[in-house]
């Protein structure tokens, strides 16, 4: 399976074994199971606090990367271009802090950047926030490609989500800026009750990058879809989403990027190498 682990990248526990052994040590342990690509994800929400705080110690981490062999194959960063009750003074700390955070990908040597859009939902009609979302998205489009990174968006959220919800936002950045791509996650559409299948078929080709993991459907708890059913957290092969059509979708379309492991079980990583080897490298 020397093939399929090539193409996969570790996602969940990057940034915590940075913070928990550094960023040598942190670098050394994965090196050693055999990943030649990482996925950094940045929740922080002051600058100070970040996983990597600052241009010049990005910069000191991407040489302990390279000597190890390590890459990266995109930054993460959860943020909020629209939220219930935006003041002009939240929009504005959060443009600073997306800034900054761009800054970092790009001196960690990240092809990408990829950040969230709107997170929690109100009484706000879509076309609001849709309208809010674009006109402040663009401005992150333009400084990313400025540093030399691209844009990914992936289905998240409320708003955003499953093929209409998020078809009609990326189209709409996509018309006024061609260069932003899609990160793929072969998850996140089940919170708006659609499976993954379609959301794929349909947007692969605009894939530069993808998310794996899976999930346990209506259980007695967990995190909440927009009908009201119950899903949890699954080793990748183990849950109950069907994943084959979308590698299958992936493989047709040609994709020729990273395959990052979204799940903190250890069994996803070869259980992954095993879905890549069955349904995209054949």
């Amino acid at each position: 399976m020397k093939q399929a682990k090539k193409r996969l990248s570790l996602y969940c526990g990057f940034a915590e074994e940075i913070r928990a052994y550094g960023i040598e040590e942190a670098a050394r342990r994965i090196s050693e199971r055999g990943f030649s690509t990482v996925e950094m994800l940045e929740t922080a929400k002051e600058p100070q606090n970040g996983v990597i705080a600052d241009v010049e110690t990005a910069r000191r981490a991407k040489e302990i990367l390279d000597r190890y062999g390590l890459s990266l194959s995109c930054y993460s960063l959860l943020a909020r271009l629209w939220t219930p009750g935006m003041t002009k003074e939240y929009a504005a700390w959060q443009d600073a802090r997306i800034r900054h955070f761009a800054s970092i990908a790009a001196a960690l040597g990240s092809p990408f950047l990829h950040h969230t859009l709107a997170t929690v939902r109100d009484e706000t009609p879509y076309g609001a926030v849709l309208e809010t979302v674009v006109s402040r998205a663009i401005p992150h489009v333009d400084y990313a490609a400025s540093l030399g990174l691209t844009v990914l968006y992936e289905p998240q959220g409320p708003y955003f989500n499953g093929c209409e919800g998020f078809g009609t936002l990326y189209r709409t950045v996509k018309a006024e800026r061609p260069s932003i791509g899609i990160c793929g996650d072969v998850g996140n559409t089940v919170f708006v009750n659609e499976d993954p299948a379609p959301f794929f078929s349909e947007f692969a080709r605009e894939m530069r990058h993808v998310h794996l993991k899976n999930y346990y459907l209506n259980t007695d708890g967990g995190d909440v879809t927009r009908n009201g059913t119950f899903v949890k957290d699954a080793a990748i092969g183990d849950g109950e989403l069907d994943l084959a059509p979308c590698i299958t979708a992936l493989r047709e379309a040609n994709y020729s990027g990273a395959f990052a492991i979204e799940s903190k079980d250890p069994r996803s990583i070869d259980q992954a190498e095993k879905l890549l080897e069955t349904y995209f490298f054949v």
